[in-house]
């Protein structure tokens, strides 16, 4: 068996033979492809949409922010608040930075080159 990025043995359920490509080394990479580009055909929805992928990557971002306060937070999910840190929960909204908002161009008047 070859060796791959996977601790939890679901790996196997993915057993390919697809070749990991463009940088990605998870088996699991080529399904999940392939199954949003038959989705965008069938207008299907894909196993991992985008609310799997708010709901996944919002615990780890809550992880984060307990650990950062050394605080036990409460999480409402309808409001998207944490209910009991006012610290914690001004961290929930930090603004972006000007690169993550224009997608990493510098698109202001401060960037264009002088004439």
């Amino acid at each position: 068996m070859r060796d791959v990025d996977d601790l939890t043995g679901t790996s196997l359920y993915y057993a390919c033979q697809f070749n990991a490509s463009r940088g990605t080394t998870s088996v699991q990479h080529p399904h999940h492809v392939r199954n949003f580009l038959d989705c965008v055909k069938t207008r299907e929805r894909p196993r991992a949409d985008i609310e799997v992928g708010h709901s996944a990557t919002t615990a780890c971002h809550l992880g984060n922010i307990a650990l950062r306060v050394g605080e036990k937070i409460l999480w409402d999910a309808t409001t998207e608040r944490i209910t009991n840190s006012a610290k914690a929960n001004g961290m929930v909204n930090l603004p972006l930075s000007r690169s993550v908002e224009t997608g990493g161009m510098n698109t202001g008047p401060e960037s264009q080159s002088p004439s």
